[in-house]
């Protein structure tokens, strides 16, 4: 992957659910916006934590949202309870990608912190 990561991304991966929370409503009390990013296993926690930030903070809502996969050149060498015939070269396999962005606007009547 030769892609700059987004400064304004969360990546889920194996962490607890909070740090994802609280890390994404950091960005989006400063920025406005988070992305919400995770692949394969991790796709149902990166759902789970923008429900759970829809649902507990005010003003967070989903503006855009994305699901699909992509193909992942996997060059390791097999392991040895690996039960699929050798292959020879780079391998591929299909991975779920979900993106969603997340928009957060201060409910009226909300003192502002600054």
């Amino acid at each position: 992957m030769s892609e700059k990561p987004d400064k304004n991304a969360v990546y889920i991966s194996k962490a607890p659910l909070y740090a994802y929370e609280n890390y994404a409503m950091t960005l989006l009390q400063r920025v406005g916006t988070a992305k919400i990013m995770a692949r394969g296993d991790n796709v149902k926690r990166a759902i789970l934590v923008v429900h759970l930030l829809i649902h507990k903070f005010a003003g967070v809502h989903i503006m855009d949202e994305h699901t699909g996969v992509v193909e992942l050149e996997d060059d390791r060498p097999p392991r040895e309870d690996d039960t699929r015939p050798p292959t020879t070269g780079p391998r591929t396999r299909l991975v779920s990608v979900y993106e969603a962005t997340l928009a957060y606007e201060q409910p009226s009547g909300a003192k502002s912190e600054q």
